[in-house]
């Protein structure tokens, strides 16, 4: 367990000028000295960037953490370990499109990437700003065509200061508080640097050593004569793949789909997260509707109790009928305590899904135009839009050119090489060089057959596993259609039947005052226009629910 301290700070810095200047901030200011250095050239700012300019505006983080679960040594306090993350680096040199592009991609190993302009260089459009981290990288929405699909390609834009009131804000606020789509993202770019990993296998390694030795020579028996030899070896030695029966293609394309499958993942986690917050905030409305309602069912039989409080005084009802209204009265108090807290956990389970407390009013949503057509253009549009089954059918390809990876590797292959070398032996100098090509046939390999054999049921399981996907997709979208329909029906007989019960009620109430009625006939009729509210508040939550999940799952 880690106790962190974390701060931003802002402040002008010149590349060119003392850090000691800066005085308060010695210890960030050393890494920040280290990562801007002077260029050669006596430019300011850090030599890997060119600038032309000053660097003219620092962002950092420092933290401090101390791992409490180590005892601290009485002789030696352990003091905390600091650690520098440069967040943003702002100068005013302009860059064109070239080398902006050329300069990214070179950034983009090292975890930067340029963002918008800092405020601080509102003026200026074209002032390139670096955003990164020295220990983790960059993780943002690539460009890329399947992640052109996600409804939060330009990063997590939106920030409510009222909490949401609205689904659209929960939506924003759900994917931009979610870690673990957040996690899915950074798996995504890992799968992407394992495609380039595997297409860089196509190109020649290069490799430089340089070793130094030194040794004695006893020339007599005495010892007394001895020599010392020295040698500087520098060698210089390049291998390059030329024939690989196929196992460098494949694992190409077996990266490949991998990574369209991560991509996709994104994209699933997302229809998560929307799922989740979609839920939360109409079961928000549905907990605020039960309340409502138990509070007006509360103050109609409390006016109850005092038209019987009256007609007892009068002498026209007797204490049962009192006692029974203050029971009921006791009865229902006690459901809306229940609906007060029912509330509460909404309340809390919507701050857990998105981050923010929500509106103390929420927009009702609509879901008119939500669902059209029929369920199965619905099931054709989940098959071929539902990023889950596109992420399986991938994960089932890159398992098929998994199979055709791992035998390649047991095959034949052939391989250029090439070495380099200049040894220095005392006042000698040696300077040799070769050129060749090696064969390697794998005679006997245990591993082989259990292994390609692990990579075919693996292959299998995958197949099956996208199968299975597409069946029970097709399951939730005819499910949900189904509950959709047959909620919207509900809805309308139960509205019709809360009409007739308020009018019931209504009626009991007056005969009850005019002595034509009993106690019992008005609290049992006040009791089922409660029950029906309920249920119409449960309705409506379902019949939204399910036609969001449609769409969701549809990706409309």
């Amino acid at each position: 367990m880690n106790a962190k301290a974390e701060f931003d700070h802002i402040e002008p810095f010149d590349g060119a000028k003392s850090v000691a200047r800066l005085g308060a901030k010695r210890s960030a200011m050393r890494g920040i000295g280290q990562a801007l250095q002077r260029h050669p050239s006596g430019r300011s700012g850090p030599p890997e960037a060119d600038f032309s300019g000053p660097l003219d505006v620092v962002r950092f983080h420092l933290w401090s953490y101390r791992p409490w679960h180590e005892p601290c040594l009485a002789s030696k306090p352990e003091k905390p370990v600091k650690r520098f993350n440069m967040v943003e680096l702002c100068s005013r040199t302009r860059f064109g499109p070239a080398r902006r592009n050329a300069f990214a991609a070179i950034l983009s190993v090292c975890g930067l990437t340029f963002v918008a302009p800092h405020p601080a260089f509102a003026g200026d459009a074209t002032a390139p700003v670096l955003r990164g981290s020295i220990d983790l990288p960059v993780v943002r929405y690539e460009n890329r065509p399947i992640l052109k699909h996600s409804r939060l390609r330009n990063g997590f834009a939106y920030s409510g200061d009222e909490g949401a009131d609205s689904v659209e804000s929960a939506l924003y606020l759900a994917l931009g508080f979610d870690p673990v789509l957040r996690q899915t993202l950074a798996d995504s770019h890992a799968a992407r640097a394992d495609l380039w990993i595997a297409r860089l296998a196509f190109l020649p390694k290069v490799s430089a050593s340089i070793s130094r030795s030194r040794g004695t020579d006893i020339i007599s028996s005495t010892r007394i004569n001895t020599r010392v030899d020295e040698e500087d070896v520098v060698s210089l030695d390049l291998t390059y793949p030329l024939f690989t029966s196929g196992s460098r293609y494949h694992a190409v394309k077996r990266a490949s789909a991998a990574a369209r499958a991560a991509d996709f993942d994104v994209l699933s986690k997302e229809n998560d997260v929307m799922s989740d917050a979609v839920g939360s905030y109409l079961d928000l409305i549905a907990a605020r509707r039960r309340k409502d309602a138990l509070g007006r069912n509360k103050e109609a039989v409390r006016s109850i109790v005092e038209i019987t409080r009256s007609k007892s005084k009068r002498g026209f009802a007797d204490q049962s009928d009192l006692a029974l209204a203050r029971a009921q009265l006791a009865l229902v108090e006690r459901e809306y305590e229940k609906a007060v807290e029912a509330k509460e956990k909404a309340s809390t389970e919507f701050k857990r899904v998105s981050g923010s407390m929500p509106a103390s009013i929420l927009r009702e949503p609509s879901v008119d135009g939500i669902v059209t057509g029929t369920v199965e253009q619905a099931v054709a549009r989940a098959r071929s839009r539902n990023p889950r089954i596109q992420s399986a059918r991938y994960s089932a390809s890159a398992a098929r050119f998994g199979v055709r990876e791992s035998i390649g590797k047991f095959l034949p292959q052939v391989d250029l090489t090439g070495r380099y070398e200049n040894a220095y032996t005392g006042p000698d100098q040696g300077e040799s060089w070769n050129v060749g090509v090696k064969l390697t046939v794998p005679l006997i390999d245990p591993e082989s057959l259990p292994t390609i054999r692990k990579k075919r049921f693996e292959s299998a399981s995958a197949h099956y596993r996208s199968l299975d996907m597409e069946r029970a997709m097709e399951k939730i979208i005819r499910d949900e259609w189904s509950a959709f329909h047959s909620a919207k029906k509900q809805l309308r007989h139960e509205q019709q039947r809360l009409s007739q019960l308020k009018r019931a009620a209504l009626a009991a109430r007056k005969k009850y005052r005019s002595g034509f009625a009993a106690i019992d006939d008005v609290l049992s009729r006040q009791l089922e226009v409660l029950d029906s509210e309920v249920v119409i508040a449960e309705l409506k939550a379902n019949k939204q629910a399910s036609a969001y999940r449609i769409a969701i799952e549809t990706s409309e």
